[in-house]
């Protein structure tokens, strides 16, 4: 039983449904901008998040270089040009509750959504609370809290018409895979927060535990992500998406039973745009550019050369000198057992 399975999947679902990220292709027709401040104003705000929050966790899952390979191939819609996520048919009940509380305030240029549940006890719960039969393990959640907040913006296109609507609205009529796509210029920011106080059963050993799950994306600066559209192609530079799971054992004085030392371990992935080009719709993979990837000790980067080659990968190990190398793609996971992918980075298509 993987620790914060749920709140990961939330995480994740708000970050990356937001639709207003880098990694999708889009066709534009530059249109003239109906408010030429835009630019000025959204550029300057930020989150809640600091970059201290966005920082690794002090114990982080320890890739081995064979398992590289794999976690680099389960990167699909990280470069995969024209993939567009779908979300799964159940996502738990708090996530169904978050979409439908959250509240788009929209004007012609800019849309945010902030949602803060200080109490999310109960919505957690029926997500987070289970037994493992195989195990024995047990968790319950103690306390929780929830805090989404969400920002994008569009020049040369008026998208007023989402004032009002919920998320989950959005999400199931696909609203943002046509986000500002007459527009030049689009701004997207998402910051997610989810703190649990849980308890574990293990083996007899009851082990009190904070835990946070983290997801931002947005300019490397701490601002929104910016994606410049001409024509047929658009491109971006810096943008950033940051998934963290960290863990705090707080019974500093319990010790961990033997083969569950894993459940204090946290997990980190950082993707960030090096400037790529995108929008060719008749490629699968982006036509030129890089994207740079931190997986857990691991960092390095995709390298595309045109929109019908699978990038080239490289990765290096955090503190060693040892490295690894491929091409996406070579290493088949679609019908890889979940054992088979240590850290849950799923592709997210």
């Amino acid at each position: 039983m993987r620790l914060n399975d749920g709140v990961a999947a939330l995480m994740l679902l708000s970050s990356l449904q937001s639709g207003c990220k880098f990694f999708e292709a889009r066709k534009s027709t530059p249109a003239r901008s109906p408010n030429a401040t835009t630019s000025q104003t959204i550029t300057g705000k930020r989150g809640f998040l600091t970059e201290a929050e966005l920082m690794p966790p002090d114990r982080i899952v320890q890739l081995q270089g064979d398992q590289i390979p794999k976690e680099m191939n389960a990167q699909g819609a990280v470069v995969m040009a024209q993939s567009n996520f779908v979300p799964p048919t159940t996502t738990g009940q708090c996530w169904a509750s978050v979409m439908t509380n959250s509240i788009v305030r929209a004007t012609a240029s800019e849309l945010n959504i902030d949602y803060q549940l200080a109490d999310a006890t109960a919505c957690l719960a029926p997500d987070v609370n289970r037994t493992d039969a195989a195990t024995g393990v047990s968790v319950q959640i103690k306390n929780g809290s929830i805090h989404l907040m969400l920002l994008a913006g569009c020049e040369g296109e008026d998208i007023s018409s989402y004032h009002g609507k919920t998320l989950k609205e959005i999400l199931e009529q696909k609203l943002f895979n046509t986000f500002c796509q007459k527009g030049q210029k689009s701004y997207s920011l998402t910051n997610f927060d989810v703190k649990m106080s849980l308890v574990y059963s293990v083996k007899g050993v009851t082990i009190n535990m904070d835990t946070r799950a983290v997801s931002f994306h947005g300019q490397n600066d701490g601002g929104p992500c910016v994606v410049n559209n001409s024509g047929d192609t658009w491109n971006s530079n810096g943008c950033r998406d940051v998934q963290l799971n960290s863990v705090s054992k707080l019974d500093a004085s319990t010790t961990m039973p033997a083969g569950f030392e894993a459940l204090a371990n946290g997990t980190y992935k950082v993707i960030e745009s090096k400037n790529l080009v995108g929008g060719n719709k008749s490629g699968a993979y982006f036509s030129s550019g890089a994207i740079s990837i931190v997986l857990s000790n691991w960092q390095g980067e995709f390298v595309f050369s045109d929109a019908n080659t699978p990038p080239r990968w490289n990765m290096s190990k955090t503190g060693s000198d040892e490295t690894r190398t491929g091409v996406f793609g070579q290493t088949k996971l679609n019908n890889a057992p979940e054992t088979d992918r240590p850290l849950g980075y799923q592709p997210r298509f």
